[in-house]
């Protein structure tokens, strides 16, 4: 496992507070239990294409305006204010995937509940931290949807989570390190959206437009922003993943993402997660 300085951390969630950070290592940061560690079952045959928006397991991008970009892809939306809050979507994405896949319930969830609520598993509002941590909340306390508890672009003052509109609770959530492609394929066309762990600092992700990206500058060291791997394609001469982004439908193609497969972009394998109901 791939150790991080304690000034990559920083630099990682540079709006949190150093003494919240300056003694964590990786592991710390990754440790949510054991049953987070599970390995993938490898299979033989895996379909050469997937995409769970054509199922309706992936709901609409969020408005968020992709201007200006920070060193921690930071960004400035458009009602007001800032807020590292890419943890939260990529959470809820990767839950509303399957509450459309089991439950064949296609609702939107409240990504402000977690932003507001989850202090207590580690989660920082809108300073950032892990989508590990915000599943934990959601298995301790349940999640409103989108429309009770609407996204503010900002953290409240206090939590206004109602658990008698809570619409779903989680079992467990499942986390893999270090993935090698055929295994990260497997959890997405098993499984459905992933939450996975990127770096987007590059100025060529920041102003992505469209097209398979693929530039060998993405740092694979300083990991920084969640996002919901909703599927891939495997083509030549180059298969890429579709990703899911948080900046609103004027980023990338109409939100999303095209990135190649085969190297772990941008760190893409490094670490995927993904809850059970």
């Amino acid at each position: 496992m791939m150790d991080k300085h304690k000034l990559e951390l920083v630099q990682l969630f540079s709006n949190l507070r150093l003494y919240k950070l300056a003694n964590y290592t990786n592991e710390v940061l990754f440790d949510v239990g054991q049953e987070e560690q599970d390995e993938v079952k490898e299979v033989d045959a895996l379909p050469s294409k997937v995409d769970w928006r054509s199922k309706k397991w992936v709901t609409t991008v969020k408005g968020h305006v992709p201007l200006p970009f920070h060193k921690v892809c930071s960004i400035k939306l458009r009602r007001k204010g800032r807020c590292n809050s890419c943890y939260a979507f990529s959470t809820v994405g990767a839950l509303e995937g399957q509450l459309a896949k089991i439950k064949q319930q296609h609702m939107e969830l409240s990504e402000q509940s977690i932003t507001d609520c989850s202090a207590n598993n580690k989660n920082y509002g809108c300073r950032g931290c892990l989508s590990y941590h915000a599943f934990e909340c959601i298995r301790d306390h349940g999640i409103q949807t989108h429309k009770s508890y609407p996204y503010k672009a900002k953290k409240n003052n206090k939590c206004l989570f109602k658990s008698n509109k809570s619409v779903i609770r989680i079992k467990k959530f499942r986390r893999f390190m270090n993935n090698k492609d055929k295994k990260l394929v497997q959890m997405v066309a098993d499984v459905g959206p992933i939450s996975v762990l990127v770096h987007c600092s590059h100025s060529s992700w920041r102003f992505y437009k469209s097209g398979i990206y693929d530039n060998v500058n993405c740092d694979k060291k300083h990991i920084d922003h969640f996002v919901l791997l909703v599927g891939y394609v495997d083509q030549n001469p180059k298969s890429f993943w579709i990703v899911k982004n948080s900046w609103g439908t004027s980023w990338g193609e109409n939100g999303y993402l095209r990135i190649i497969k085969g190297n772990s972009m941008c760190e893409i394998n490094f670490c995927a997660a993904y809850p059970e109901i």
